[in-house]
């Protein structure tokens, strides 16, 4: 990977990659963090998706909103986590 995309990657998507950084935490620690689910599988069926705050400040993401929600980045989830 060229180093200018390095720099854009760790400029931008931070909040993406600290979710799924997140939700890999809590996968491998589950048994641990909620001690009632040990011996349990467990199934990623839904992803809560706060979508808000930076279109809520600024008219030109507020108009883009429904453009932005559907992108194919937060299909992508599924595929990341």
């Amino acid at each position: 990977m060229p180093p200018e995309i390095g720099g854009v990657k760790s400029m931008y998507g931070f909040a993406y990659r600290d979710m799924l950084g997140e939700v890999k935490n809590v996968w491998e620690n589950y048994q641990t963090l909620f001690p009632e689910l040990k011996g349990k599988e467990l199934e990623l069926a839904r992803v809560v998706w706060f979508q808000g705050w930076n279109d809520m400040i600024n008219g030109e993401f507020s108009v883009a909103y429904t453009e932005n929600i559907t992108c194919p980045a937060l299909l992508g989830v599924r595929r990341n986590g």
